[in-house]
């Protein structure tokens, strides 16, 4: 499948990869609204300023998996350009077992670190508890829902970019409905939220797995292998994932931070609530990036710079167009 990223052209090419992820991080961050939504409305602004204080912290704890993960979805497209797929299937599979054993790490730290650096915050023992209850959620999903992040990435390798929206929608529609059972017609509390996301996440991780396990896909479970050049490739690679990840969860732990000082939990809840809207947009646009990543660097393993150059055009097209439409909307 990863023929198409040279034969299709780059509009067609964008439209068979970008809109499936584009609709995709539609889904999940109409999910993450309606999540604020459900925590506001049935636990109150303390549950969400809870959620909010916790939430940076969470995706810190995704930064790692995710540059390995973006990192190795690099240097398996280069190679699969280079015609060694048998090399690429190797690096996939390591980089699989790397992020697991990562993530197993990073689920442990939360679960004995997390209530360290939540009871340094000044918010009440009440929102306390209920952030360290959503913390431990989160860690004992850690090697789970990281791996779902992941397939995510290989899937567009192997051309299979319907079944990723898929994939997503599925996980978005069953966050939405368990966020409702458990916390609407059960009246559990805020961790039921942080439970609701992680078995949604498990779900789409078993769904996301199965192509590499019964379907004839370019990339499969294989042996491992793994030297140090290409390790620190990986790295080199999805280092401007992981730096822009540590960089806007540190800004937000900043900002919640100032906002307890001068104000309270209220300032907080109200934040989240605008950060929920700020970054549905933004997210669609970066999907678009992340959609057209296997296609050129399978083209600049093949040196043909002059199709990356056209595929980037129509990125930055689609990108433009889409912030001038956002922009009208809002002033309307």
């Amino acid at each position: 499948m990863s023929s198409i990223f040279s034969t299709l052209s780059p509009f067609r090419l964008f439209v068979k990869c970008a809109v499936p992820n584009v609709i995709s991080m539609a889904f999940i961050s109409f999910y993450y609204i309606v999540d604020g939504i459900f925590v506001g409305k049935y636990l109150g602004s303390d549950a969400l300023a809870a959620l909010a204080l916790i939430i940076p912290f969470i995706m810190m704890s995704f930064a790692l998996a995710d540059m390995i993960a973006i990192g190795s979805a690099v240097q398996i497209s280069m190679y699969l350009g280079l015609g060694k797929k048998n090399l690429a299937r190797k690096i996939f599979s390591s980089s699989m077992l790397i992020i697991f054993i990562i993530s197993c790490f990073i689920g442990i730290l939360e679960y004995f670190l997390g209530p360290v650096l939540i009871d340094c915050l000044n918010v009440s023992d009440e929102i306390k508890t209920m952030a360290k209850e959503c913390m431990f959620v989160f860690a004992l999903f850690a090697p789970f829902t990281m791996l779902s992040f992941a397939l995510d990435n290989y899937l567009r390798i192997c051309g299979k970019t319907a079944y990723s929206m898929v994939m997503n929608v599925i996980i978005a529609l069953s966050n939405i409905v368990l966020d409702f059972i458990f916390i609407v017609e059960l009246g559990w509390g805020l961790f039921s939220a942080a439970l609701a996301t992680c078995l949604g996440l498990v779900l789409g991780g078993i769904f996301g797995i199965f192509p590499f396990l019964f379907q004839n896909l370019e990339l499969k479970i294989s042996s491992l292998y793994m030297n140090l050049k290409i390790f620190k490739n990986i790295l080199y690679n999805g280092s401007s994932e992981f730096f822009g990840n540590i960089s806007g969860s540190l800004y937000s732990i900043f900002a919640n931070f100032v906002l307890l000082k001068i104000s309270d939990t209220q300032a907080v809840a109200a934040f989240s609530i605008v950060l929920y809207i700020d970054s549905f947009i933004i997210m669609l646009i970066i999907a678009m990036g992340d959609a057209m990543q296997p296609a050129l660097s399978y083209n600049y393993a093949k040196k043909d710079f002059s199709r990356i150059k056209a595929i980037i055009k129509v990125v930055f097209f689609a990108g433009g167009f889409l912030s001038l439409f956002s922009i009208v909307l809002i002033l309307i």
